[in-house]
């Protein structure tokens, strides 16, 4: 226990403070030995040390209390994920790029990678009658470090998009396929019944920015099996995953202005009816 540890703190307060540091310290060991991620419990351990660093000395008044410790689990738990995220990432740039773990959204892919890594027994195999796969969390108990398995992919996937996504450049044909997708229905299809696109905007066409925006959330919005977005117009693998491609704000210009001035003919089409 370092120097003024207790100072201000009822008994209460101590015993509340020190039972959250020992059970977010046993939540940290019980990755490690869970998952044996070459983290180092002991490391996260001394950041909870309450009190005054030896031969430093801090003016004014300090408390080592709840408020103090909130603060210190930010921090902690802001260094885990970042080190969570490494253990992921390890090696990817040697998997094949045809490896079915790598397909689709930066998203995707490290929800892939955080659960086949952490999520234990997850139910890839979803109801086909639902778009959005099941939830996932860490398969061991980390109640005491206020993240969850979500905040790990949120970190993944920042670092997949950065660094490693690689994606695929429009074409003719796909450009077609997001057309269709986006104004048009699938006949006989479970998962493609309407149109996609939304733009929020009416009694008028959206601008260019507004359309761009309205076809992106069209392809965040594919539906998903097995944590992979679907294929278009069926999940067949000779088809179309849109998020495979360079997000639309990214297609070329002239690609931009052909799927803008059809996205106008069908406004005005539809607009006649």
């Amino acid at each position: 226990m370092r120097h003024n540890a207790n100072l201000y703190l009822s008994e209460e307060e101590i015993s509340r403070r020190d039972e959250r540091i020992a059970q977010t310290v046993a939540c940290i060991e019980g990755l490690e030995q869970r998952f044996s991620l070459g983290i180092h419990p002991a490391k996260y351990a001394n950041l909870l040390i309450p009190g005054d660093s030896p031969g430093i000395h801090f003016p004014g008044k300090r408390v080592f209390g709840e408020a103090w410790l909130d603060k210190k689990l930010d921090y902690l738990e802001e260094l885990l994920l970042k080190e969570l995220a490494t253990a992921v990432l390890t090696g990817i740039e040697k998997r094949p790029r045809n490896d079915p773990t790598l397909r689709g959204s930066a998203w995707r892919v490290a929800e892939k990678l955080c659960v086949y890594r952490f999520a234990g027994d997850y139910p890839f195999y979803q109801d086909p009658d639902n778009d959005y796969p099941p939830p996932y969390e860490f398969d061991c108990d980390v109640a005491a470090l206020r993240i969850g398995l979500s905040d790990l992919v949120e970190v993944v996937c920042e670092r997949i998009e950065k660094q490693h996504m690689r994606y695929r450049l429009w074409d003719a044909d796909a450009i077609e396929q997001l057309e269709h997708y986006l104004y048009y229905e699938v006949p006989d299809s479970d998962l493609y019944i309407e149109g996609a696109l939304s733009t929020r905007v009416y009694g008028r066409p959206a601008d260019v920015k507004e359309f761009l925006a309205g076809v992106a959330d069209a392809i965040a919005e594919l539906p998903v099996r097995e944590l992979t977005e679907c294929t278009f117009p069926d999940d067949y693998p000779e088809q179309v995953r849109f998020s495979d491609y360079v997000p639309p704000q990214n297609m070329t210009a002239e690609q931009i202005d052909q799927l803008y001035q059809n996205y106008l003919k069908w406004y005005e089409a539809e607009k006649r009816l």
